[in-house]
């Protein structure tokens, strides 16, 4: 939350006050911006839940459980996540997309890698079904929040952030609000979703330990 306060601040400073005293302060706390201290602490965040998935299916792959699978190509999709997070990836795939899909689209998919992200997302959706019911009560539940939250910003934001680009540009204080509510909820469903995985593998690898000294 200071993080997107502090962003919130300096952009106002920038668009509204039109002071250039903060000129090199802004894209270093700007959450929409690579590289910066925000950005920073979500691959940070980003890349630990990624090694403990690693870890959760390490353990399921030697205890022959289900669902190691699983919890590898989570540990896949958190590592693309985290990197992608400082080097923007997924937006290389704007160009072609725009290509295909022409100019037509409506403002939502101003930002044409939201197209192919929604299909990915549905795909993944039903691999994951089987896996996401089977989890404990307690992890499911964070599980889904943290997914609701990120998406919501990753997605949902993005797209209301897409309408307002196309009929206004990007260069704007209602652009930064969009962006940096984004980007706030992206940071509080990582938050969620490593909260619930420190917690099932402090449940998982207790219980582990009690059937071992058994």
């Amino acid at each position: 939350m200071i993080l997107a306060l502090v962003s919130l601040s300096v952009q106002y400073l920038k668009y509204i006050v039109s002071t250039d005293s903060l000129a090199g302060l802004i894209p270093l706390v700007d959450m929409d911006t690579e590289l910066s201290i925000p950005s920073i602490y979500a691959f940070i965040l980003l890349f630990i839940a990624a090694a403990l998935l690693v870890l959760i299916a390490a353990y399921k792959k030697q205890a022959q459980a289900r669902y190691a699978t699983q919890w590898y190509v989570l540990a896949a999709g958190f590592t693309f996540m985290a990197f992608d997070e400082g080097a923007s990836i997924h937006e290389l795939l704007m160009a072609p997309m725009g290509k295909l899909l022409g100019d037509s689209q409506p403002g939502i998919f101003y930002f044409t890698w939201i197209v192919p992200a929604l299909a990915g997302i549905a795909l993944l959706g039903l691999f994951f079904v089987r896996f996401i019911v089977d989890l404990p009560a307690k992890t499911r539940r964070a599980f889904l929040l943290g997914a609701a939250l990120y998406l919501g910003g990753a997605v949902g934001f993005e797209m209301l952030g897409g309408e307002l680009a196309s009929a206004a540009g990007m260069k704007n204080f209602g652009f930064s609000i969009l962006a940096t509510i984004e980007e706030l909820l992206e940071l509080s469903g990582t938050i969620v979703f490593l909260s619930a995985l420190l917690a099932y593998i402090r449940e998982q690898f207790q219980t582990a330990l009690i059937n071992i000294n058994r």
